[in-house]
């Protein structure tokens, strides 16, 4: 994965680690989603809604920890949202996250003039904070199984997700947790949660909404 291909306005990145068993590693759940070939692409938006998510209440989980990996990327168990991060030692910024909707019913605030790309797809955080996505490319592939982000497949919270349009994707099953330096990530029935622990600045993000905190 590039860098360039999880531009988030400064860097993108996600986390992992986790706990496996040293006698035999779990056997990764199959989970067969159907997708229907009229899903709204990424990069366009469609229809209304946006703001505050319900918190839900958060099934306890097993915790990944990226641990010495500097990549990693992981599918919501829909399939429907995907996120990458990396690890950026450049001045200071660590990691970076981002996490691009397939299927999104957002009312989006207006373009900013130096957007020249697609605008709204995705939401990222890093050190600089959380913010929506401009972007020419997409995050969307980087969770299918063999890819190099996908390392901690088969740990226990990880689960596998058949797509016809992508493949198989390794998810973070709901209630799983995975952690990237100061991020942390939480995987809920009503989306994908995510926070910098450091500046306490995050998103919530499902199909139906976003929050920027």
């Amino acid at each position: 994965m590039t860098r360039r291909a999880l531009a988030l306005g400064a860097a993108a990145v996600v986390v992992l680690a986790g706990c496996s068993d040293a006698a035999a590693p779990p056997t990764p759940t199959t989970v067969t989603v159907t997708v229907r070939p009229d899903e709204t692409p990424a990069g366009s938006t469609s229809g209304p809604v946006s703001g505050s998510l319900p918190t839900g209440t958060p099934s306890s989980g097993p915790t990944i920890s990226v641990g010495t990996h500097r990549s990693v990327a992981f599918g919501s168990p829909t399939g429907n949202i995907t996120c990458a991060a990396y690890l950026d030692q450049g001045a200071g910024r660590g990691w970076g996250l981002r996490c691009d909707v397939l299927e999104r019913s957002w009312t989006l605030p207006p373009k900013p003039a130096d957007c020249e790309f697609a605008w709204g797809f995705g939401v990222s955080l890093d050190a600089a904070g959380a913010r929506l996505v401009c972007a020419s490319d997409t995050v969307t592939y980087e969770a299918r199984v063999g890819a190099e982000g996908v390392w901690w497949g088969g740990q226990p919270g990880s689960q596998v997700v058949s797509d016809p349009r992508r493949g198989d994707l390794v998810a973070l099953a709901y209630g799983a947790t995975i952690t990237m330096g100061a991020i942390t990530c939480q995987s809920r029935l009503d989306g994908m949660h995510c926070t910098n622990t450091t500046t306490r600045a995050g998103f919530d993000v499902n199909r139906e909404s976003y929050t920027l905190r």
